[in-house]
């Protein structure tokens, strides 16, 4: 289950981790930071990148 605090930083690692398959040249992940208004910090979507990926690998 995702809490309405955390979608947010859910769908921006989603976004960022399809950009690193989609795209040639995928925007740093600072701009991702700023999409968020730096709601989250880029550590805080690395570790969500982490938890997604593990979860799909499972």
């Amino acid at each position: 289950n995702v809490t309405r605090s955390k979608l947010q930083l859910v769908g921006t690692t989603c976004m960022y981790v399809a950009s690193k398959y989609e795209e040639m040249y995928p925007p740093a992940l600072d701009e991702f930071s700023f999409i968020t208004d730096n709601t989250y910090e880029t550590k805080h979507i690395l570790r969500m990148e982490q938890i997604i990926m593990k979860v799909s690998l499972e």
